[in-house]
């Protein structure tokens, strides 16, 4: 399962992922369960310009995450 993300890498080598965007204001997550996500990069690139436009001096990513899901269980 692939998802986009929108965020930036913290001075600790952590992300930090948009939680939501609001009048003047972006809301970050340092978990992808609270992060906005979408199947679509067009959709993740437009968050991320909305975000720089809001936030002047932080430069956002759009972050392509996949996640395998495997069953580990033995017939």
């Amino acid at each position: 399962m692939t998802k986009y993300y929108v965020g930036y890498l913290q001075g600790n080598n952590e992300y930090v992922y948009i939680a939501g965007v609001d009048n003047g204001n972006v809301k970050i997550s340092t978990t992808l369960e609270g992060a906005l996500s979408f199947t679509d990069i067009g959709l993740a690139e437009n968050l991320r310009d909305v975000a720089e436009d809001i936030v002047k001096n932080q430069e956002y990513n759009v972050l392509k995450i996949t996640v395998t899901i495997q069953n580990t269980e033995v017939m």
